[in-house]
């Protein structure tokens, strides 16, 4: 028997597994908290950086020569379109108490997380997962309008699925399907944990949390743009925030939906950017996301999406 025949033999196999010293002992749960899981995270994500680095380095040189040699006989590029004259005024920031100091949003948010571990979970099973939102972006680029979009996205866990986009910028309105085949949709954290811990390790390999705080504040809200999150998950997911360190407490606010909330707020690029996540006071549901540029004399809002419904079906339409 050769060692490939040796390696692929069943019995080897099955051997194996006995020998294992781990074999038939339960799974201990986890002993760290989310905060230490997030260090971890890091540590690990630093080393393979390093790794990285000595085998990306000279390939990339090579390929920054080549393309300047290339670039000689490149075409002229086209000349830019005109910018559009028709956009629309920006939407205003939403409205949120005007505090002398920042309040550290980890008492609050373990207040909110307590309440909802207590509530009961209304989730309704079905094949598909079912999330509508509606999102708003600028335009940063001065030759288009910004994006207003309402969306619809049913998906599988096996990855397939269905979303549905009606431009609402355009007049009329412009509808786009999309179907996608099993394993097609990307999914950031397919599987994510209830347990808090191992959530904050999923989230912080999406979204690497030594970033800042507002790492860990976009890992949550990509969360719900493709789950429907029951009791378990969402209680876990305002753990992992209130062991963020660096998230501000912005109090009671109303988001464009007109659902009361309570906002949290990330600051980074010096605080040129902030993100404000507004949650259910109840369900500790996530109602609404927005970024605002800070870097000029006025506050400007330059993207938000609001989470209108999410849920479990099974029929996509």
């Amino acid at each position: 028997m050769n060692d490939e025949d040796f390696r692929g033999d069943d019995l080897v196999r099955r051997a194996a597994v006995v020998m294992d010293p781990t074999y038939g002992r339960p799974v201990p749960a986890p002993r760290r908290n989310a905060a230490e899981l997030i260090q971890m995270a890091h540590r690990q994500r630093r080393a393979t950086v390093a790794r990285r680095v000595t085998w990306v380095v000279i390939p990339v040189l090579l390929a920054v020569a080549a393309a300047i040699g290339l670039a000689t006989g490149a075409p002229p590029e086209p000349p830019a379109a005109a910018p559009s004259t028709s956009a629309a005024p920006s939407p205003s920031p939403l409205a949120v108490a005007d505090q002398a100091e920042a309040v550290p949003a980890r008492a609050p948010l373990t207040v909110l997380q307590g309440k909802v571990g207590d509530g009961a979970d209304l989730r309704v099973a079905g094949r598909y997962t079912f999330v509508h939102t509606r999102t708003w972006a600028s335009d940063t680029t001065g030759l288009s309008t910004a994006v207003n979009r309402d969306e619809k996205l049913w998906w599988t866990p096996d990855r397939a699925g269905r979303h549905l986009v009606i431009d609402l910028t355009a007049a009329p309105a412009r509808e786009e399907v999309t179907e996608y085949k099993q394993g097609q949709l990307a999914v950031p954290v397919p599987d994510p944990s209830a347990e808090p811990a191992i959530l904050a390790s999923q989230l912080a390999e999406h979204q690497p949390f030594d970033a800042g705080p507002h790492a860990a504040l976009r890992a949550v809200v990509d969360l719900y743009r493709y789950h429907a999150l029951d009791v378990a998950h969402r209680a876990a997911a305002l753990r992992v925030l209130a062991d963020t360190d660096g998230l501000t407490y912005l109090g009671e606010t109303v988001d464009r939906a007109g659902r009361p909330g309570v906002a949290v707020a990330a600051d980074s690029e010096a605080g040129a950017v902030r993100e404000v996540a507004v949650f259910d006071p109840e369900t500790g549901t996530l109602l609404s996301y927005e970024r605002l540029d800070r870097s000029a004399d006025e506050t400007r809002l330059t993207d938000f999406v609001v989470f209108l419904a999410a849920g479990h079906t099974d029929h996509a339409a």
